[in-house]
């Protein structure tokens, strides 16, 4: 049984297979709603994972990686379904190109109880075969729990940008907190300033928009204006789960400030810059800790706060 001020996650799992050559190849647990599990458990949350595993190797694989980083598993994938999965393919230079095998098949309705806070990942949104699914659970949590949304925009899962975008529209009606990076704006909103579509979330009556810029470092949107962060400089190992890790550390932060459960989304409006910006500053250390050892690899709170 979960505890009152847990977390509940929605999302995906991804086996990714980077293959380095013909004759080497690595198989790493991932996915964004994944990695976002273990940041927070790490942070010494407990956390309810809902995502959908085949009976299979890759299967197994993300089991005994949740099992290990202590997050509570809940499979809600359909009986024949696979496990999602992604083969990298690195080139000369070390750039990826990748093939995607996943699909998003849920048991109706969905099993995920009220909570705290509820973090939804892409793959629920954007590539459900019945997304009334979600949109019901939403619409029975709504008022009772901080709703978080990442889009991880992927244009090869994805496809067209305008239905991508107006599914999007739709679901924020019920999302207090969405982070976005500059990248996923600039594909679902062509040629308009980050900015301007973070202020168009907050007047479609999202409490929270935070935006990503890399090495520009983020900000965020609310009621009261605008928070900037400067990035954090590190020596970059690679920048694999840093997008996920601030968004494990900002819902953390926020819950830290109260800004959670029934009410979460007049608290999250009400902050102000100075408190935003303390928040957004943790969770871009978070990210910065990540991107400074190989792939998703986010801090504990003792390696954050200590």
């Amino acid at each position: 049984m979960l505890h009152a001020l847990d977390v509940n996650v929605l999302g995906e799992c991804v086996a990714d297979t980077i293959r380095y050559n013909r004759a080497h190849e690595v198989t790493y647990p991932g996915g964004s709603a994944a990695n976002v599990a273990v940041g927070l458990a790490r942070l010494e949350r407990h956390v309810g994972f809902y995502t959908c595993l085949g009976d299979d190797g890759h299967g197994d694989l993300m089991r005994a990686h949740l099992q290990r980083e202590d997050v509570d598993l809940v499979n809600i994938a359909t009986p024949d379904a696979s496990t999602p999965s992604a083969i990298a393919v690195l080139d000369d230079s070390g750039a990826a190109s990748y093939t995607f095998s996943v699909a998003w098949a849920t048991k109706a309705p969905l099993p995920v109880p009220a909570g705290a806070h509820l973090h939804l990942g892409s793959f629920p949104v954007f590539l459900s075969e019945a997304p009334e699914q979600l949109d019901s659970l939403l619409t029975s949590l709504e008022g009772t729990c901080c709703v978080s949304l990442d889009p991880n925009v992927r244009p090869e899962l994805m496809g067209d940008a305008q239905r991508s975008r107006e599914r999007l529209e739709a679901v924020l009606r019920w999302v207090d907190v969405i982070k976005a990076s500059d990248e996923d704006i600039a594909w679902l909103y062509p040629d308009t300033d980050p900015e301007t579509v973070a202020r168009r979330w907050v007047e479609q009556g999202t409490a929270l928009a935070v935006v990503t810029k890399g090495a520009e470092g983020c900000f965020a949107v609310n009621a009261k204006g605008v928070a900037q962060v400067a990035p954090f400089r590190v020596d970059v190992v690679d920048t694999v789960g840093a997008g996920d890790t601030l968004m494990a550390a900002l819902i953390d932060g926020l819950m830290e400030a109260g800004a959670s459960g029934a009410g979460a989304a007049t608290h999250l409006a009400d902050l102000d810059a100075e408190a935003l910006a303390a928040i957004l500053a943790r969770a871009a250390r978070a990210a910065a800790i990540n991107v400074s050892r190989a792939g998703a690899n986010p801090p504990t709170r003792a390696e954050l706060d200590g």
